[in-house]
């Protein structure tokens, strides 16, 4: 049996995370994993209405009731529990880590690295860093999750050309070089 993978996608808000980790899902039975998937399921609490939205798509569009966006929220919730306990998504990520592991599942992909405390929980758990870019797509300076990572040896960088197809054939042509590694 191949040994588990841990992937992990990092670059910057619009730039393809969720549909490359929804990719890998598809194509190689990689379970999806979001540090921020506690935040999720909170700010879809509070706000019912939003889980008929696409929270990808959506999150900068401001609800009427709450004057404030998916996003906005999702990062004050984020916050308020970083402030209690500075590694708490991290903490969880590492649980739920596990119980993949113990399941059987052949990877994970972690689709919204977004710290640099993140990224090292990864690489030293054994995973890979994909950083994504796309044409016209940059990081936003208005929220520390959203400055990017540092990439560092081991990590790997994949261009977004823009389409699913293009970004499937980029995911996959890449991987090899992520199994070589893990089987050495």
């Amino acid at each position: 049996m191949p040994e588990f993978m841990l992937l992990a996608m990092c670059g910057p808000a619009r730039v393809g995370k969720t549909t490359a980790a929804t990719i890998l899902g598809c194509e190689l039975g990689f379970r999806l994993v979001g540090f921020a998937d506690p935040i999720r399921v909170t700010v879809l609490d509070l706000v019912p209405a939003w889980s008929d939205w696409n929270l990808d798509e959506g999150k900068d569009m401001e609800d009427s009731w709450l004057q404030r966006s998916p996003r906005d929220l999702m990062r004050i919730v984020g916050d308020h529990a970083r402030g209690l306990q500075w590694d708490v998504y991290i903490r969880h990520t590492e649980r739920r880590i596990a119980m993949l592991r113990q399941e059987g599942a052949p990877g994970a992909v972690l689709y919204d690295l977004r710290t640099e405390l993140e990224a090292e929980w990864v690489r030293q758990a054994g995973g890979t860093l994909i950083h994504l870019q796309r044409s016209g797509v940059g990081f936003r300076a208005d929220h520390e999750t959203e400055m990017g990572i540092v990439a560092k040896p081991g990590d790997l960088a994949i261009r977004n050309p823009g389409t699913v197809d293009g970004l499937r054939g980029e995911l996959l042509g890449t991987l090899a070089a992520v199994r070589s590694r893990v089987a050495a």
